[in-house]
């Protein structure tokens, strides 16, 4: 190669580079402004329903309601050995799976501030690197034209409460697309790293494994696929470990490596066919038909996702909503709107429809100062 060459050659790299840094750069301005709205967005309704409905004044405490105590106990106490709450004293902080605590005793570590201050905190923190995280997946895949809904859709989601309320939403939106971001570099070792801390943050975190094997189909027919095998093996252990470590934690700490699951009957959950569920909810009236009908929204999602050939997208999503919704209707909304395929998907539809896309953002902002609002008054339907 001659001196021209390796010339041409070097400024190409570097021009690709500097691209490259531009627009990761951009993506990070981006975030942090749509996480900065985001979090005023909150901050201003929690406040009104201070000041007009006679919610308790804005503060940590606040937001760190619901499950955010149950987190703030593991915070700063530890697992519980026993049952200790409920009125029947049933109910124990295995439920709630050890990722996010872990980041938010290390913020308590670092800074010194409450349990609960720290949940909320760690919850906005890993709102920002979610919304960094997905507007470089949706660039990858959908071009630099769908950043913008994709940075809206995420920012203000119908129920972008739970980004500032000490919950695991963030931060399992975050894993879940740095999963697949790396999975679809086939950086497979990190992608499993990644899946591991998503399944301690989440039961249904295991099921990565599904999308990452099925993505496998993609380049099974590859001739250099050898070089690939031991780390996409590698990846595929990896998945469960964060699960795994749990379970031995609990059969260490209280002697039940299921205790997570066992102690679902103090919240009245059991596992039940989530098709009758289903049919169940959209049966009567109220909050329960609204919550079927969540569940319905992301299933006819899964089919949208089917259609656009994005099929890993689509089977994560379909088993996400089908093992919560096998074991009751509540907070299926929640769930729902913080799954990553699903407002991917949304974005694949508003990048086709502009329109449609506009008029979703109205009505997410309205009906999300309606559950900022609730929440502050305590309503536990917004749970």
């Amino acid at each position: 190669m001659s001196k021209c060459s390796v010339l041409r050659l070097r400024n190409n790299l570097s021009d690709s580079s500097k691209r490259v840094i531009s627009r990761n750069w951009r993506n990070i301005f981006f975030a942090l402004f749509l996480a900065i709205a985001s979090s005023s967005f909150v901050d201003m309704f929690s406040r009104v329903a201070a000041l007009e409905y006679d919610a308790p004044s804005f503060s940590a405490a606040i937001l760190c309601q619901w499950d955010c105590g149950w987190y703030s106990s593991i915070v700063a106490d530890g697992y519980h050995r026993n049952p200790v709450a409920h009125a029947k004293g049933d109910a124990a902080n295995w439920a709630f799976f050890p990722a996010f605590p872990l980041f938010a005793r290390a913020v308590v570590f670092t800074t010194g501030v409450s349990a609960q201050f720290a949940l909320v905190l760690t919850s906005k923190l890993f709102l920002f690197l979610s919304l960094w995280a997905f507007l470089a997946l949706v660039e990858k895949e959908l071009g630099a034209d769908a950043k913008m809904a994709a940075g809206l859709v995420v920012a203000f989601n119908p129920y972008i409460i739970y980004a500032h309320a000490g919950y695991t939403e963030t931060l399992y939106f975050f894993l879940t697309t740095l999963s697949f971001l790396f999975l679809h570099a086939r950086r497979f070792i990190l992608a499993g790293m990644v899946g591991a801390l998503l399944s301690a943050t989440r039961l249904v975190g295991i099921f990565f494994l599904v999308p990452y094997l099925l993505y496998s189909s993609r380049f099974l027919r590859e001739k250099n696929l050898q070089s690939y095998v031991p780390a996409f093996l590698l990846g595929i252990f990896l998945v469960p470990l964060g699960l795994g470590l749990y379970m031995a934690y609990l059969h260490s700490h209280v002697g039940d490596a299921l205790a997570f699951k066992n102690v679902q009957v103090a919240w009245g959950r059991s596992v039940e066919n989530p098709f009758d569920t289903l049919i169940a909810g959209l049966s009567v009236s109220g909050w329960e038909r609204f919550f079927a009908l969540s569940a319905l929204a992301s299933l006819a999602m899964s089919i949208w996702l089917v259609v656009q050939r994005r099929l890993d997208y689509a089977f994560f999503l379909v088993i996400v909503t089908l093992i919560p919704l096998s074991t009751g209707l509540w907070s299926m909304p929640r769930y729902i709107f913080w799954q990553m395929p699903f407002l991917f998907g949304m974005v694949i539809i508003f990048m086709k429809i502009r329109l449609l896309g506009g008029l979703y953002l109205v009505l997410s902002g309205g009906v999300g100062a309606v559950v900022v609002v609730s929440w502050a008054l305590g309503k536990n339907f917004v749970i």
